[in-house]
């Protein structure tokens, strides 16, 4: 007798199985979102931070050049003064080209050490001056994540009270100085929230058009260099 085979039993589907371990292991392996999402790398500047460091280097190098200019011809000016008033009615008009020469040369070894000292004195006090003064700016730049009119007054108030306190002067002068400080950092704040209002804001897209440009011409520079 023939019998009809019983028909074999299907076998459960594997999809719940496999799909269940898969899951947990892409759950697992799923990073954590990161603190600083949104935000560059805490061994990385933003372009923010950066700009105010270029602009510290800039204002210094701007005004240490200004009162090293200035200084220098305040100091060819008094050393031509000096030199008439010794001479006084001893000095001689020269008459040849030797006499003219002697002259020249004369001159210019009192005049050439007079405006690199005086020039590199001053200089360097501008230099330390509007260094100092972008350097607290910049700081609080930085801090609040913005520039206004109101980090220029802010800057004012702190750099003129912490220069009036390394002086030690009176309490009257300490009080007329934060008001001249704080007068003068509103102004400064005040210019540069105008030259940032006729200066168009570059949008994220420019910005990265931008910085990928000035790194094509830089690879572009150093291919033409290695050739």
């Amino acid at each position: 007798m023939t019998g009809t085979a019983a028909p074999a039993a299907s076998a459960p589907s594997a999809a719940p199985i496999s799909q269940a371990p898969s899951q947990a292991i892409q759950e697992e392996t799923t990073p954590l979102p990161s603190p600083h999402a949104g935000q560059p790398p805490p061994h990385q500047l933003s372009e923010f931070a950066q700009a105010q460091i270029d602009r510290f280097y800039g204002n210094t190098f701007v005004g240490f050049l200004l009162g090293f200019t200035v200084g220098g011809v305040i100091g060819v000016r008094e050393s031509s003064d000096r030199y008439f008033a010794e001479q006084g009615p001893k000095a001689v008009v020269p008459k040849t080209a030797a006499e003219s020469a002697a002259m020249h040369s004369k001159s210019n070894r009192l005049l050439i050490p007079s405006f690199l000292s005086k020039g590199g004195a001053l200089g360097l006090r501008a230099a330390l001056i509007v260094g100092g003064y972008t350097a607290v700016e910049s700081l609080i730049n930085v801090a609040r994540g913005t520039e206004s009119i109101l980090n220029g007054t802010a800057t004012g108030f702190v750099y003129s009270g912490a220069l009036g306190l390394y002086g030690r002067i009176s309490g009257r002068a300490l009080a007329q100085l934060l008001l001249i400080g704080t007068t003068l950092g509103t102004i400064s704040g005040a210019a540069n929230e105008l030259l940032r209002s006729v200066e168009p804001e570059k949008t994220p897209e420019q910005l990265k058009k931008e910085k990928l440009d000035n790194e094509v011409q830089r690879r572009l520079a150093i291919l033409r260099s290695s050739d």
